[in-house]
C-alpha cells in the first residue's frame, strides 16, 4: 500500500467505521488513462480496509475555490467549465460540472444512513 492509502487505513486501525472518499467518474483500475486508473486504484485500496460505511462519490468535473484550500489553480478546469456551459442542455447530468459542495453535501447524508454502502 502506498503512502497515498496510509491515511484511510490508519484511520481504520484506529477504530474509524466510516470512510467518504472523492473519486471520480470514469474511475477504473485498470483504466488506460492515468487519472482514472489511480481513482480506480484508490476505490479498491479503500475498499480492502474493512469500514463498516464506505461511501465514494464519483463525480464529473469539479467546480469550486482550490486557492481557498491550498491547491493549485488548474486553468484547464475553468476553461473545461466555462466551455461545458452551452452544452449543459444536451449533456447527461452525470457528465455536468458540479460544485465541489454539493458533492460535499451528498457525501455527509449518505455517511449519516446506516448500512455499508
Amino acid at each position: 500500500m502506498t503512502e497515498t492509502w496510509a491515511a484511510p487505513k490508519a484511520a481504520r486501525v484506529a477504530g474509524v467505521a466510516r470512510l467518504a472518499l472523492v473519486s471520480a467518474l470514469g474511475a477504473d483500475p485498470h483504466s488506460r488513462v492515468f487519472y482514472n486508473r489511480v481513482k480506480g486504484e484508490a476505490e479498491d485500496a479503500v475498499t480492502g480496509l474493512g469500514f463498516e460505511r464506505l461511501v465514494i462519490g464519483r463525480p464529473s468535473l469539479l467546480l469550486g475555490d482550490r486557492g481557498a484550500i491550498g491547491q493549485p489553480l488548474r486553468p484547464l478546469e475553468r476553461v473545461a467549465a466555462f466551455a461545458s456551459r452551452p452544452l449543459l442542455p444536451w449533456m447527461p447530468s452525470r457528465w455536468r460540472p458540479i460544485d465541489d459542495a454539493v458533492v460535499a453535501r451528498a457525501l455527509v447524508r449518505c455517511m449519516r444512513e446506516e448500512g455499508p454502502r
